[in-house]
C-alpha cells in the first residue's frame, strides 16, 4: 500500500471514530438529561476523604432494613457521583450491615462528604 492511500485512510478512520464517540456522548447526555429531567432525580458529587473503603447504600429510607442491593463500596480518598431521589437516603454501612450515619436526599443538596474518621456522612449545598 503507498504512503498516501495509507494516509488517507488512517484519517478516515480517525474521522469515524471520532464520529462514534461524538454520538455516544450524544447519547449518553441524552439519557443523562432524561434522568435529570424525571421529576425528582438528582446526581449528588460523593466524597470519601477518610483512608479507608466505606460501603454506602443510596435508596429508599424502607428498603434499609436489607441494603445489600442498593450498597456499594467506595475507595478511600476518592470522589465519586450518586444517583438518587428526592426524599431517598444516603448512609454509610457498617460489617453487619446496619446504618452508622445517613442524610436524607433534599433540593440543593450537591454533595455528601464522609467525615475522615469515616463515621459520619455530611450533606452539603
Amino acid at each position: 500500500m503507498n504512503p498516501i492511500t495509507k494516509s488517507t485512510l488512517t484519517v478516515v478512520a480517525c474521522l469515524s471514530v471520532m464520529q462514534l464517540c461524538a454520538q455516544a456522548k450524544d447519547n449518553f447526555s441524552d439519557q443523562y438529561l432524561a434522568y435529570r429531567s424525571s421529576g425528582n432525580s438528582e446526581v449528588i458529587r460523593l466524597k470519601n476523604i477518610s483512608d479507608k473503603p466505606i460501603v454506602i447504600f443510596a435508596g429508599p429510607k424502607d428498603e434499609l432494613n436489607n441494603p445489600k442491593p442498593r450498597q456499594k463500596t467506595y475507595e478511600a480518598r476518592s470522589t465519586n457521583t450518586i444517583y438518587v431521589s428526592m426524599n431517598e437516603v444516603v448512609c454509610i454501612i457498617n460489617e453487619q450491615e446496619k446504618p452508622v450515619s445517613c442524610e436524607d436526599v433534599k433540593a440543593g443538596i450537591v454533595e455528601m462528604e464522609v467525615t475522615a474518621n469515616g463515621n459520619k456522612i455530611v450533606a452539603r449545598e
